[in-house]
């Protein structure tokens, strides 16, 4: 998972969990702190970085579990 959409997820990421400074790939976010404000202020701020629409159906903690998960499910979209 080592590329840019990688690097624009963490960066995200990092907005959110500014507290947070060592996030990889497998950071299990519900033990960083990913509530529901945090979850939406995450799609949105994923939709903007990569200029996507996240289906509803994908809108699950299951593909926001980790960075690694959330990679999976941007790289279906662009």
């Amino acid at each position: 998972m080592h590329d840019n959409v990688q690097t624009r997820i963490i960066a995200c990421l990092k907005e959110i969990f500014q507290d947070q400074p060592d996030i990889h790939e497998n950071t299990r976010l519900e033990e960083i702190g990913l509530d529901s404000m945090n979850y939406i202020r995450l799609i949105v701020g994923l939709e903007d970085e990569f200029e996507i629409e996240i289906n509803d159906e994908d809108i699950h903690m299951e593909n926001f579990a980790s960075p690694l998960h959330i990679h999976t499910m941007v790289t279906n979209y662009i």
